[in-house]
């Protein structure tokens, strides 16, 4: 008989470290109303999955744009009727 082989495969652990974790966000939002006395709208979006183990951060998570929101009209009541200045 012969002699048995010795193993002929061998294995390590390797990459036991946690691997980076982007970060994810979600969509927009909707823009939000115009506020009053405001030239500006806001949007938001939240975070879907956190970074994590040196994984890219979030990129920005509310944005503003200017606008020109719709002013309502306010006028005050009539004044008085001015005199004739067309002669009889």
């Amino acid at each position: 008989d012969g002699a048995a082989c010795p193993a002929l495969e061998q294995s390590q652990p390797c990459n036991t470290h946690a691997c980076p974790v982007d970060c994810e966000v979600g969509g927009w939002g909707e823009w939000s109303a115009c506020a009053a006395q405001s030239a500006e709208q806001t949007r938001d979006r939240s975070v879907v999955t956190a970074p994590a183990h040196g994984g890219l951060p979030c990129p920005s998570l509310s944005e503003a744009r200017a606008t020109e929101c719709p002013v309502a009209c306010e006028a005050s009541a009539w004044s008085d009727w001015s005199d004739c200045d067309s002669p009889c």
